[in-house]
C-alpha cells in the first residue's frame, strides 16, 4: 500500500492528558512484589511501570535507546459484544512508548506514539530503527516515524506491510513478529483464519481449517485450499519474509495458536501454543515442521482423529501420525503467551504462561537431531509451581491475577515482563473492568545496568550493537553493518577475534559473512567449529546465500553431527530426486531407528519424492524382512507402492502388535482405493482388537480419503454388535412397543439413543410420554440428571456474592459432580470422564473462583475457543446442535450426550454456530446455592 499520510484518526497524547482514562479512580491493583520468586537468586524483580502508564499490554519491544514499546488492547472483542462494561479507547487503542529517562530501574515517562482506530486488539510490536511495524488482523501495519521523535505525528506515514489475516479482534490471530539473525521477518498466526496472504511478489498463502474466525460472510472457510507452493498449510502458521515484503515462506504450521515465538542467533525458531484442553506446550520448531493440530487437509479436529487408547495429549498434536513432529514441553492446561530467546552464557528460552502465572525457562538440551523441552519456572506470582498448588492458600490472591502477556530483554540485558492483570484467562473475556496493567524488571542483583549508547554510523560502533541483548536492535546493526560500503573492511572487522567470540557472537556474524559473498570463510567455520549450534547456523547461513548447495552439503554430511545431517535433510526438501539421491541415501543410513526429529527429516528430504526413495531403500524379498529401521522409515515415506508390503506386514501372526498396528497406521495414511481394499483384507484375517482397531481406521477414512471407494462397502455390516442395535432402534421407530423400549433401557447405548430422540422431539408420540417419565426416573444419576435438565424448564436464580462465601465441601461437590450435576458425562479429570467440554483437572490454574462459578451458572457467557456450539437444521426439519468435530462432508458433531452425529452436507438446511453453550446453565439441572459452592470447592480441590 502507498504511504498516508497522518490523518484525523491517529492521535497523539501524553499520559498527563489521558482524558480516556477515569483519572479518580482508586490506585491500581498489582501482585505485590514480594509474592514473585525467581528460579535464580542472583536475579531481582522490580515493579517497573503499572497503570495509568499503559493499560492492557499485549506487546512489547525495545528501541536501540532502551525504550519500551507496548501495544494497548482495551478495546478488545468489543464489536463482537463481549467486554461491553470494560475501559475502552473510543479513538482507537494505541501503541505507546515508555522510557526510563534517569536510569534508576523504574519507567518516569510514557506518551502514545499512534493512537488508530485501525488498531483493534493489537497483539505485537517490533521496533526496527524507525519503522514500526503492528501485528492487528487482518493486517501488519508499519508505521514510519520519519523524523525520529518517537510520535506518529505529520508527515510520518502508515503502510500495511501484509494483510489478509483471518480473526480480527481475536486472539488467534496475527501475534508476533520479529526479526532474525538471517536479516528476515519472522511472523506468526493463530488458527482463527481463513488466512489469505500475499506478499509484495504475488505470493500467497492459503491457510484453513475446520476452526473459522471470520467476521465478514465473504470469510467463508474453505478447507484444504493449496498456497501458490502447490502445498496444503492449516491452522495457525509461523512465516519467514524479506524485510522488502517478497519470498514469504512458511516455516511451520498446523498450530492452534502459536501466540509467542523466538528466533535465536543460531537459526532456530522457538514457540508455545494454546491447546484445547490437557496440552499447552513449548517447542523447538523443526523447519517445514507440521504440528499437528488439524487433519492434513485442516477440515477435521483432533478430537476425530483421536484413536483408541490414545491419551489427550498425544491425540491432540497426532504424535502417532507420521510426517508431525514432536510436541516438546506438554504441561497441560494454560494460557501461554510472549517469549524470548535470552542469549547470556549457555542461552535459556523463556515463555510466558499467563494461565499458569509463570515464565517457563529451557535450557538449551539435546535430544537426538533436536531438542529436549524440560521447563522449570524461571518467574512464578505464586512461588510453587506443583501439580496439586491451591491458590487458595495465598494470602492475598491478587497474585494469581499475574497474567505476562509478554517478555523482551532490554538494551541493559535485563528482562521485561509485561503483566495483562486479569483474574480469568480464557472465554476471550476481561474480567479485570479497568484495563490496568504493568510492567515487571527482572536484573542483576549486585550488579546496576546502564543502557548503552549505541553508534550505528561508524562500522566500529555497528558491531558492538550487533550483540545487544535486545533482538531487533541487532537487526538494525546488520543493516548498517550491510550498508557500510567497503565490503573488504567489513568483513575483516566481521572475522576479527572470531574465535574469541562467544557462539552467539560467531553465529551473527556468520550469516553477515554469508550475505556478503565469503561463503569460504562460513565452510571453514562449520568444519572446524566444536558447537553444534555454530555448526548448524553457518550451514543454514550457506543454504541461505549461496548458489551451489550441494557440493557443500555433500562435504557437511561427513561430519560427525547429527544435526547438521538433520538441517542437511531438510535443505534437500526442493531439490529434484535425481539431484540429490547419493546425500539422502548417505543421510538415511546415519538414523538410528529411534529418533523421531531425524526420522521426521528424512520425511521432509524425501517430500514429494517418496516412491523413488522407497524403490531405492526396500529391496527385502518379503516386507517381513523389515527390521525395524526401515519400517519405521518406510511408515514416515508410506508411499502407494508399499501398499502390498504393509498388508503382508499386518496379516503376519510372527510380528507383534505394535509392528501389526504400525503397518495398519500406514495403510490409513495412504490415499489410494488399493490401501482402503488392503485394509478391509487385513479387518478380515484379524481379530479382537485388531480388528476393532482396522474397523475404526475404516470409518474414519470413510470420511475422507477413501469416501469414495468405500461408498459401496457397508460398513456396520462388518460390525455385528452395531448392526443388531441398529436393528432394534429401527424397529422401535417404526413400531414402538414397551418390550423394544425397554430392550433399549437396559444398555447405556440404548438409553442414551432414547434420550437425543427426546431431546430433538423425535420420540413416536404413542410412546413419547412412557420414554420421557422411563428417562426422568431412570436409576443412574447422569441419565436422570440430563433428562431432567434437558426435558424439563425448572429455572432459578443465584446471589454469586452469597455463593462465593459459603464454606464448600470438596467431598459433597465430588459426588454431584459425577451425579447428579452430570458434569463428568461431558468433561474429563484426571483422565476420567468426557470430553465434550474443556478438561478440568487443573481449571483452577485458569479461572478463580468467582470466574469460575460464573461459567458454571452462565455457560454462554465465555465459550472456550473449540467448544463453541453449532446449530444445524436439516431440510427435513430435524435439529442437530453439539460441537463441530469436523467441518467437511460428511460434517461431523458430538451432540449434548457426546455421541458423534455424522450428516450429509447435502441433507444440511442451514448451519451456524451458536451463542448459546451446549452446557445446561445450573439452574436447569436444580443446583441450590450449597450445592453450587461444594462443586466449586471440589474443582478447586483436585490433585492431579
Amino acid at each position: 500500500m502507498k504511504g498516508v499520510a497522518l490523518s484525523s484518526t491517529l492521535l497523539l497524547c501524553s499520559v498527563t492528558l489521558n482524558a480516556e482514562i477515569e483519572t479518580k479512580r482508586a490506585q491500581p491493583k498489582k501482585v505485590s512484589i514480594e509474592s514473585f520468586k525467581l528460579n535464580d537468586d542472583n536475579y531481582k524483580i522490580e515493579l517497573w511501570a503499572h497503570s495509568p502508564m499503559l493499560y492492557n499490554p499485549t506487546g512489547m519491544d525495545v528501541d536501540a535507546e532502551g525504550n519500551l514499546w507496548v501495544t494497548e488492547s482495551l478495546n478488545y472483542r468489543k464489536f463482537r459484544g463481549q467486554n461491553k462494561t470494560n475501559k475502552s479507547f473510543p479513538k482507537g487503542d494505541r501503541i505507546s512508548v515508555l522510557t526510563d529517562s534517569d536510569g534508576d530501574g523504574k519507567a518516569d515517562a510514557s506518551h502514545v506514539f499512534v493512537q488508530d482506530k485501525d488498531l483493534v486488539a493489537p497483539l505485537g510490536v517490533a521496533v526496527l530503527d524507525n519503522k514500526i511495524y503492528v501485528s492487528c488482523s487482518p493486517s501488519l501495519f508499519v508505521y514510519t516515524d520519519l523524523n525520529r521523535n518517537l510520535r506518529f505525528d505529520e508527515g510520518d506515514t502508515k503502510e500495511v506491510f501484509l494483510t489478509g489475516f483471518g480473526g480480527k479482534d481475536h486472539d488467534h490471530s496475527l501475534h508476533k513478529m520479529e526479526a532474525g539473525p538471517d536479516g528476515r521477518f519472522y511472523i506468526n498466526t493463530g488458527n482463527a483464519g481463513p488466512h489469505k496472504v500475499m506478499d509484495k511478489s504475488g505470493w500467497e498463502l492459503r491457510a484453513t481449517s475446520w476452526y473459522e474466525g471470520k467476521v465478514a460472510p465473504e470469510d467463508k472457510m474453505v478447507v484444504g485450499q493449496k498456497s501458490d507452493d502447490g502445498r496444503i498449510y492449516t491452522g495457525g502458521v509461523i512465516l519467514s519474509i524479506k524485510d522488502d515484503g517478497t519470498d514469504m515462506r512458511v516455516i511451520g504450521h498446523n498450530f492452534r495458536n502459536p501466540y509467542g515465538h523466538s528466533v535465536d542467533s543460531f537459526g532456530s525458531v522457538w514457540m508455545n501454543d494454546n491447546d484445547d484442553t490437557q496440552s499447552c506446550r513449548t517447542t523447538w520448531i523443526m523447519r517445514y515442521g507440521n504440528l499437528g493440530y488439524n487433519s492434513e487437509d485442516g477440515s477435521e479436529s483432533w478430537k476425530v482423529g483421536r484413536r483408541p487408547g490414545q491419551t489427550i495429549p498425544t491425540a491432540h498434536w497426532r504424535q502417532e501420525d507420521p510426517g508431525i513432529i514432536p510436541s516438546g514441553h506438554v504441561y497441560g492446561n494454560a494460557s501461554p503467551t510472549g517469549m524470548v530467546y535470552y542469549e547470556f552464557g549457555d542461552g535459556m528460552l523463556l515463555s510466558c504462561e499467563a494461565g499458569q502465572n509463570v515464565i517457563w525457562g529451557y535450557k538449551r538440551k539435546r535430544q537426538g537431531a533436536g531438542f529436549k523441552m524440560e521447563g522449570f519456572p524461571f518467574l512464578s506470582s505464586t512461588g510453587i509451581q506443583d501439580p496439586n498448588y491451591d491458590w487458595k492458600n495465598l494470602p492475598k490472591d491478587v497474585n494469581k491475577w499475574f497474567r505476562p502477556s509478554d517478555i523482551v530483554v532490554g538494551t541493559d540485558g535485563s528482562i521485561y515482563v509485561s503483566d495483562w492483570f486479569d483474574p480469568t484467562v480464557g472465554g476471550h473475556l476481561q474480567n479485570e473492568r479497568a484495563g490496568y496493567g504493568a510492567i515487571y524488571r527482572i536484573s542483576p542483583v549486585d550488579k546496576k545496568l546502564t543502557t548503552p549508547k549505541y553508534d550505528f554510523k561508524t562500522l566500529e560502533g555497528a558491531m558492538i550493537a550487533l550483540d545487544s541483548p535486545a533482538v531487533n536492535v541487532r537487526y538494525k546493526a546488520r543493516k548498517h553493518i550491510l550498508l557500510g560500503g567497503n565490503q573488504s573492511k567489513t568483513l575483516t572487522c566481521l572475522k576479527k577475534n572470531f574465535d574469541r567470540a562467544n557462539q552467539f557472537t560467531q553465529a551473527r556474524r556468520l550469516w553477515l559473512i554469508a550475505e556478503l559473498g565469503d561463503v569460504a570463510f562460513v565452510e571453514k567455520v562449520m568444519k572446524s567449529s566444536n558447537s553444534t549450534d555454530v555448526r548448524v547456523a553457518a550451514y543454514r547461513a550457506i543454504e541461505l546465500f549461496s548458489k551451489n548447495l550441494l557440493p557443500i552439503a555433500t562435504r557437511a554430511m561427513t561430519i560427525d553431527d547429527i544435526a547438521l545431517r538433520r538441517e542437511i535433510l531438510l535443505s534437500m526438501r526442493d531439490i529434484p530426486y535425481e539431484n540429490c539421491r547419493n546425500v539422502l541415501l548417505k543421510l538415511i543410513s546415519y538414523y538410528d531407528g529411534m529418533d523421531r526429529w531425524y526420522l521426521e527429516a528424512i520425511g521432509t528430504a524425501a517430500e514429494r519424492k517418496e516412491e523413488q526413495l522407497y524403490q531405492d531403500i526396500q529391496k527385502a524379498e518379503s516386507a517381513l524382512g523389515w527390521d525395524d529401521r526401515l519400517a519405521n522409515i518406510i511408515w514416515r515415506l508410506h508411499p502407494a507402492s508399499a501398499v502390498s508390503g504393509f498388508r503382508e506386514r499386518a496379516n503376519s501372526q510372527k510380528l507383534t502388535e505394535k509392528q501389526r498396528k504400525q503397518a495398519i497406521d500406514a495403510l490409513a495414511f495412504i490415499k489410494s482405493d488399493a490401501a482402503a481394499q488392503a485394509l478391509l483384507e487385513v479387518h478380515g484375517r484379524c481379530d479382537g482388537t485388531l480388528q476393532a482397531y482396522c474397523l475404526w481406521w475404516l470409518n474414519t477414512r470413510n470420511r475422507n480419503y477413501w469416501k469414495s471407494y468405500l461408498a459401496g462397502v457397508d460398513l456396520k455390516q462388518l460390525n455385528q454388535a452395531q448392526l443388531a442395535f441398529d436393528n432394534l432402534k429401527k424397529e422401535f421407530l417404526n413400531a414402538p412397543s414397551p418390550a423394544l423400549l425397554k430392550s433399549l433401557l437396559a444398555t447405556p447405548k440404548g438409553t442414551r439413543v432414547l434420550l437425543q430422540l427426546a431431546i430433538n422431539k423425535g420420540l413416536p408420540q404413542s410412546i413419547k410420554e412412557t420414554t420421557t417419565q422411563a428417562l426422568l426416573n431412570h436409576q443412574n444419576d447422569e441419565i436422570r440428571g440430563l433428562a431432567k435438565t434437558y426435558l424439563t424448564t425448572k429455572k432459578s436464580a443465584y446471589d454469586v456474592a452469597a455463593i462465593l462465601k459459603m464454606k464448600g465441601d470438596p467431598v459433597r461437590g465430588k459426588v454431584l459432580f459425577s451425579g447428579r450435576a452430570i458434569c463428568f458425562s461431558c468433561h474429563n479429570v484426571s483422565g476420567k470422564g468426557g470430553d465434550l467440554g474443556p478438561e478440568l483437572t487443573a481449571i483452577k490454574t485458569k479461572f478463580d473462583r468467582e470466574a469460575l462459578l460464573d461459567a458454571i451458572i452462565n455457560p454462554s457467557s465465555g465459550i472456550l475457543v473449540g467448544y463453541e456450539s453449532v446449530n444445524i437444521i436439516l431440510k427435513d426439519g430435524n435439529k442437530i446442535n453439539g460441537t463441530l468435530l469436523s467441518n467437511k462432508d460428511p460434517i461431523v458433531v458430538r451432540n449434548s450426550l457426546g455421541q458423534k452425529v455424522e450428516v450429509a452436507s447435502s441433507k444440511i438446511k442451514s448451519q451456524e454456530i451458536s451463542k448459546t453453550s451446549i452446557m445446561p446453565d445450573a439452574s436447569s439441572i436444580g443446583l441450590n446455592q450449597q450445592e453450587l459452592a461444594d462443586i466449586l470447592s471440589y474443582l478447586n480441590n483436585i490433585k492431579n
